[in-house]
């Protein structure tokens, strides 16, 4: 994947668990309903995907938590082998049950819903309208074949099919019109049910109309609307958790504008006593140094390279404002009586002076004022006059991210509404203050979610360590009392805990030897403990090390074949690997062993349909009875709309215009013409491919992928969203190894556009040379490929420097080494996604381009055959740890250090 730089993070979920205490006969967890998807954080990283943990399955709320017991050990010896196997069938048996129950229902499932589409047929069956698109693409006199939450169905003149439209792509005003005539009844439940369709297309307005309607018809609808009515207020307002109107400003932007009339929207200026807002003027006082962040009412707010301020202000001694700080960096403008004066550094310490100009004063006559900040230039104007101009060049090309903050030195000052703010986010985190506010109406009125406040947290540990029987692994049964002493079993209980809790946390690198040591001991005291290797693989696919998960988890089997959750954790360490074959027979043992296993049913179903695009109505059956059978239910869902969309890829999205080529299917919404100009672009850097990688290069077996341009960011962002569940804003593109498809959209800057197409194609021609290749040489290695220039149908120009990767790179090379921006090689050639994929991505992106362009083009090639015996020995089936041991572990100072100055002297291309 291509991101678009900056510093990414992972989110963590505090999370509290409860042990359950072994029983002869643990009683089964009631089904309940199936969640869809929740609002997402920012998307983890390019595959091969790290297994996320699953979240629990609600149980009964009378189920109180209780504290964590020691366990004891039984009265009776362990089974012998006989008594295993009766057990084990014993167990299958009513597993079977289980499972003829869940197929009943789904079947019934099935029937219902061809019932309830042949009574909107009937429903709809003379209703003709036009529907017209965001785009303005009108559809006269359109027949409406179906109707759902996330889509319509439209029979329309001139297209031989039905066409299926997302509700994004489809005008408010035509999506209103068929709302309405759908929930037609003046009842208080189809009141209902419209607003809560309004809140999942964000049509805040309607959904509030539609709620009050509700309650008007029925007073009981009181305590289902009551709690969101503030939250949906303030979406209407469009100010999410601000208190003052907040306005989308793309392409990653807001503006912020407060009357300051409100006392309340003080609370989103945090920081000491002195701040009043009221009669639209914020007053500030203090007899010493104090500062004001601005918040959205949770978290500061950074600005990305861009602030925009504009507003009124007096003072008797200095305003100050704050911008891109942190714990020593930063900068601090002072308007006051002594002129303006603009530093670097943290306004706590003794900034440097950056500029000044002594005579543009601030006084106590009330002037306007704007401030503009692009990265590191800024200028001031005072009553529309400029009084101040600079950058700061002693930091150029460094990128500039911070809160922002207004302070005073002492005395007063006093800004007089209306206070505008204008700044750019960071994608993710624009999204996630935006979706966080949604998504408590959201999750308020979607029935599917209901059942989520019943979660109890024994249940989620449950979920998370896969197992079936409370906290209890089916080798509990057999292995646990033979191999652990009363005080080990007290131990193991602990770490299975701690486990749990550090896989829902989803936390990055290793603990700090918290978790990989005590699991490292217990398989080395317990070498014939299956649950051992088996809670080790866990953690170790979590951290991405497929090979040593892939390891644990098949000696965990060799020592108990009928370990079902082992079977089904190396079917999800298998699809890291991109083998979905192999993923697709390791749950369809698990499902032999325990027939009613849920999460190896979502497993087989998703690797079904990622092996063979033709098995979907297989795999679609398989994640029905994985959400009956009580798996993660916003799983199922994403995955059987995943399906959906794949199968139909982007046509409904316009993306019309089709071309084969040897090796590729190009579809694009641009031009039939622009088709054909990609697919001969794709077809010479392809050679280029083959060319580097001769040796290794073999036949594909995989049907041609499919490479997707479209011609704007929405439209990628919004197939990305069908597709993903979240629109990918961090990206300029993708390659998605499940769906064997390449996704991205034309940039304005055609190079940039090129770099990205070739970088995706190379992670696809990649794929079928090695699995689970280490993520330094997967991304570097896809950039330094792309560093192409093409003229007359041939390449002209190779490895070029990438101009939108330098500044990171100089910016990581010249931090101080520990600020740990450039990890060192065995750091970032062993790193697993987690890691590789945090932080300053942006650089990380940089240094591994640098690398591999050093160790290919370094003096004509001199360190070339290290690069290519590395290769050769991740072929072989090597480990990442194994091959850098093997090739660079000798050599890797001097190899940084000749790097490092090779890096430095990389410049820009010559031609654009």
């Amino acid at each position: 994947m291509l991101f678009l730089g900056a510093a990414g993070s992972l989110a963590a979920v505090a999370t509290a668990l409860l042990l359950l205490i072994p029983s002869s006969s643990p009683p089964r967890p009631e089904p309940v309903a199936a969640a869809p998807p929740q609002e997402p954080a920012p998307p983890l990283p390019p595959p091969p995907p790290v297994e996320p943990p699953p979240p629990a399955p609600p149980v009964p709320e009378e189920s109180p938590p209780v504290e964590p017991a020691e366990p004891t050990a039984p009265d009776e010896p362990a089974p012998k082998d006989e008594e295993r196997r009766r057990r084990l069938e014993e167990m299958r048996e009513s597993a079977k049950s289980t499972l003829e129950e869940v197929r009943a229902a789904v079947a019934d499932d099935i029937e219902e819903e061809k019932k309830a589409e042949e009574e909107f047929a009937r429903r709809f069956a003379g209703h003709r309208q036009d529907v017209r698109l965001v785009s303005g693409v009108r559809h006269a006199q359109a027949k409406i074949k179906k109707f759902s939450f996330d889509d319509l169905h439209l029979e329309v003149s001139g297209e031989p099919t039905v066409i299926e439209l997302p509700w994004s792509l489809i005008s408010p005003e035509t999506t209103r019109d068929v709302a309405k005539r759908v929930y037609r009844n003046d009842t208080a439940q189809d009141s209902y049910d419209l607003g809560r369709f309004f809140v999942a297309r964000r049509m805040w307005r309607d959904a509030s109309d539609a709620f009050v309607k509700a309650k008007s018809l029925d007073e009981e609808y009181e305590y289902k609307i009551s709690p969101i009515e503030e939250t949906l207020d303030a979406l209407v307002a469009g100010r999410g958790f601000f208190k003052g109107t907040v306005r989308p400003v793309p392409p990653n932007g807001l503006r912020l504008t407060y009357d300051l009339r409100d006392p309340a929207q003080s609370a989103d200026f945090r920081g000491g006593d002195g701040l009043k807002i009221a009669s639209g003027t914020m007053t500030m006082t203090a007899p010493k140094p104090v500062f004001w962040t601005l918040t959205d009412g949770q978290a500061p707010v950074e600005f990305v390279d861009e602030i925009d301020l504009e507003f009124h202000a007096r003072t008797d001694s200095a305003l100050v404002l704050a911008f891109h700080g942190g714990a020593e960096t930063g900068y601090v403008l002072e308007l006051g009586t002594r002129g303006i004066l603009w530093r670097r550094g943290a306004p706590e310490g003794e900034p440097e002076e950056v500029a000044k100009n002594e005579k543009a004063v601030l006084g106590k006559t009330e002037r306007n004022v704007r401030v503009l900040v692009r990265g590191r230039s800024l200028r001031v104007f005072l009553d529309g006059r400029e009084a101040l101009s600079a950058t700061d060049g002693a930091s150029a090309g460094q990128g500039v991210r911070g809160p922002l903050a207004f302070g005073l030195p002492r005395g007063s000052a006093a800004i007089v509404g209306p206070l505008a703010i204008t700044g750019q986010l960071d994608p993710g985190d624009l999204q996630k203050r935006i979706g966080t506010v949604e998504m408590l109406v959201r999750r308020a009125v979607n029935p599917e979610l209901e059942e989520i406040e019943r979660l109890n947290q024994a249940e989620l540990a449950r979920r998370i360590l896969g197992a079936t029987e409370g906290l209890r692994l089916s080798a509990d049964f057999f292995f646990t009392i033979q191999e652990l002493s009363i005080q080990e079993l007290a131990d193991y209980d602990r770490l299975k805990l701690a486990l749990a809790e550090h896989l829902a946390q989803g936390s990055t690198g290793r603990m700090d030897g918290k978790l990989d040591e005590p699991l490292d001991k217990l398989a080395a005291d317990h070498p014939n403990f299956p649950n051992a290797f088996y809670l080790r693989g866990r953690f170790r696919l979590a951290q991405g090390d497929v090979h040593g998960a892939r390891a644990d988890l098949e000696r965990a089997i060799e020592l108990f074949p009928e370990f079902h959750e082992a079977h089904g954790a190396l079917a999800r360490a298998w699809e890291a690997s991109w083998e979905f074959e192999k993923a697709q027979a390791c749950a369809g043992r698990a499902i032999e062993l325990r027939p009613d296993y849920a999460d190896a049913y979502l497993v087989r179903g998703e690797m079904r349909f990622a092996a063979d695009k033709s098995q979907w109505e297989q795999a679609d059956l398989d994640l029905r009875l994985a959400g009956k059978l009580d798996a993660d239910g916003a799983e199922v869902i994403r995955l059987r709309r995943w399906i959906k969309v794949q199968r139909k890829g982007p046509r409904d999205l316009g993306c019309i215009h089709e071309m084969e080529s040897p090796h590729y299917r190009i579809v694009t919404d641009i031009s039939a013409e622009r088709a054909a100009w990609y697919a001969r672009r794709l077809e010479i850097v392809r050679a280029w491919f083959e060319e580097r990688f001769g040796p290794w290069t073999a036949p594909d077996p995989r049907p041609k992928p499919r490479i997707a341009i479209f011609n704007t960011r929405e439209a990628f962002y919004t197939y990305s969203e069908l597709s993903f569940a979240h629109r990918q804003e961090h990206a300029l593109g993708f390659f998605a190894p499940q769906n064997n498809e390449l996704v991205l959209f034309e940039d304005l800057d055609l190079m940039r556009t090129q770099e990205t197409l070739y970088h995706e194609a190379f992670h696809h021609f990649a794929s079928a040379l090695l699995k689970a290749p280490p993520y330094w040489w997967n991304e570097g290695m896809a950039e330094y490929m792309s560093g192409v220039r093409i003229e007359n149908g041939r390449i002209v120009e190779k490895a070029r420097a990438l101009a939108d990767r330098l500044p990171a790179l100089h910016f990581g090379l010249s931090a101080p080494p520990e600020s740990g921006l450039t990890p060192s090689f065995e750091e970032i050639m062993n790193q697993p996604p987690r890691e590789f994929y945090s932080g300053w991505i942006g650089v990380k992106y940089a240094q591994a381009w640098s690398m591999i362009h050093f160790f290919y083009e370094y003096k004509n090639g001199a360190h070339r055959s290290l690069i290519e015996a590395y290769f050769a020995e991740l072929v072989a089936g090597k480990t990442p740890r194994q091959a850098y041991d093997h090739v660079f572990r000798e050599k890797a100072g001097e190899l940084e250090r000749e790097w490092k100055e090779y890096a430095k002297g990389l410049k820009p291309p010559a031609t654009p």
